[in-house]
């Protein structure tokens, strides 16, 4: 992944994290809301629960991971970054037909 700049107040995500290809979803966390790139803002639980329902396999994990992130690991009120990452999974071993890697979950604290 390349490097991206967080200049100023991170108030929502960098666009140029936020649109890239191999980012599922974005947020800036701070308390119980989540702010999107688009300037959206809503509680985290709101977050979850509309990407564990989508439909979009990746994005239901972002969802899961998310309230398990906020549930079991947060420390602090933020602000925090979190992103979604594809990392596309090598070649299956021997015998396995198919399987694929779940997107990285990436906290950064700044």
């Amino acid at each position: 992944m390349d490097e991206f700049a967080v200049q100023g107040p991170l108030e929502k995500p960098p666009a140029n994290l936020a649109n890239r290809a191999d980012v599922v979803a974005a947020l800036v966390v701070r308390g119980s809301q989540a702010t999107a790139a688009d300037g959206r803002s809503q509680p985290i639980d709101a977050w979850a629960v509309q990407w564990k329902t989508g439909g979009d396999a990746d994005l239901a994990w972002a969802g899961r991971s998310l309230a398990w992130w906020d549930r079991h690991r947060r420390s602090g009120d933020g602000p925090f970054l979190v992103a979604w990452i594809r990392d596309p999974a090598p070649p299956p071993p021997p015998g396995i037909d198919v399987y694929e890697r779940l997107p990285a979950m990436v906290v950064y604290c700044p």
